[in-house]
């Protein structure tokens, strides 16, 4: 009886620790400004922002099967293995681009990867795998496009809770760093399923006088870096909520809602409108 008692006693020793709490971040709304890696290499995935590790005593086997039925729960989309995103050039004139890929992230596998032009009335599009993260900036074709105009900035990375890469992206006049010309060029919607889900159509040039002088046909962001920010700037207000017009404007941000692996995204006024618009 003593050597049960005390194989028992060992084999609970050693289950407290097996046992030991499994750490792994949560989802959690976006809030970007906090994020060194966004601010360094321009990561936006950072528009997931993951909170601080919490622990949980729950074994990785129960962990799995609770993540399986959450992305269930939320009719979350496994998604095809390519994402496939076009512009569509409905302004004016013709529009110079530029891609951009995170570092580390993988190349896309067709479409433009270097700066250009696309005429207007024209249509472009790129491929990128699981696991792709970048920018496509936009401007009118009279300046180069830069990392300082309206921004497409999208990611398909595989995410442990779905257990396959979910389609993140917004449209965005601001990124969090001390570039004098991250701002507004030109207007930009991005839809899915023919659902605008993020971006707004409204030419702000015609609409407001930009408070800055013009730098590279670009308004520049006066909230560019204010992560206190809770409200656009008067001359970013009409865009408010659809596109990023502060560093914590997060309703811009869409996720989950392309799973069909298409997104189509319309440059210029004359664009269809996102249904975020409404939310300003």
């Amino acid at each position: 009886m003593s050597n049960t008692f005390a194989i028992l006693s060992l084999l609970a020793s050693f289950r407290a620790v097996s046992a030991a709490p499994v750490r792994w971040p949560p989802r959690s709304p976006t809030l970007r400004e906090n994020d060194p890696y966004w601010e360094a290499k321009f990561d936006y995935r950072a528009h997931y922002d993951y909170t601080p590790l919490k622990s949980c005593t729950t074994t990785v086997t129960a962990q799995a099967a609770d993540e399986t039925v959450s992305a269930q729960a939320a009719g979350i989309t496994q998604p095809p293995t390519l994402l496939t995103i076009s512009l569509v050039n409905s302004h004016a004139a013709a529009i110079s681009t530029t891609h951009n890929s995170n570092a580390g992230a993988p190349s896309p596998v067709s479409g433009p990867t270097t700066p250009g032009t696309l005429a207007a009335g024209a249509t472009a599009a790129i491929a990128v795998p699981t696991d792709w993260a970048g920018v496509i900036s936009l401007n009118d074709a009279s300046h180069a496009a830069s990392n300082g105009n309206s921004l497409i900035e999208a990611n398909y990375q595989y995410r442990t809770i779905e257990q396959y890469a979910i389609a993140d992206l917004d449209v965005s006049y601001v990124i969090v760093t001390t570039t004098p010309s991250n701002g507004f060029t030109l207007p930009i919607t991005c839809s899915c399923n023919g659902l605008g889900v993020t971006g707004c159509n409204k030419d702000l040039f015609t609409l407001g006088s930009c408070p800055v002088p013009i730098q590279h046909g670009a308004c520049p962001n006066p909230l560019r870096s204010d992560t206190n920010a809770t409200t656009a700037h008067p001359f970013f207000a009409p865009c408010q909520h659809a596109a990023y017009t502060y560093p914590n404007d997060n309703t811009a941000n869409s996720q989950n809602e392309c799973q069909d692996g298409q997104i189509v995204c319309c440059v210029g006024a004359a664009c269809p409108p996102s249904y975020k618009q409404t939310q300003g």
